[in-house]
């Protein structure tokens, strides 16, 4: 937190001009600022940084009463090696259109 100080009576005045929470983790701290986090490592260095975002709304259509059978699904699973906080990684993905499925995973040797 930091306040104006008064250096003729050695006090602070006035109101906050700016303050922050910081949160002691085993891999380092994490600072919320400004509705952000802030993450640090044990030797100071920023790692990753969370923002506050605000997506526009999806748009709203009238509903078709309609049966449609055109749907299909894609999925990727993913690992963090860093407590997931940042980098991820893809170590599976498949996807399904119709009842056909087509899966795929990487072996432990490869990076891609």
């Amino acid at each position: 937190m930091i306040k104006d100080f008064d250096v003729n009576n050695l006090t602070f005045i006035g109101d906050t001009l700016i303050s922050w929470i910081d949160t002691r983790t085993e891999f380092g701290f994490v600072r919320e600022f400004n509705h952000n986090k802030y993450y640090y490592d044990n030797k100071n260095n920023l790692i990753n940084v969370e923002k506050k975002f605000n997506y526009l709304p999806f748009p709203l259509n009238k509903k078709d009463t309609e049966l449609d059978n055109k749907i299909g699904t894609i999925d990727l699973e993913t690992f963090g090696s860093d407590s997931g906080t940042g980098y991820h990684q893809v170590y599976a993905g498949g996807w399904a259109v119709k009842g056909k499925t087509n899966l795929f995973y990487i072996n432990p040797d490869e990076t891609s």
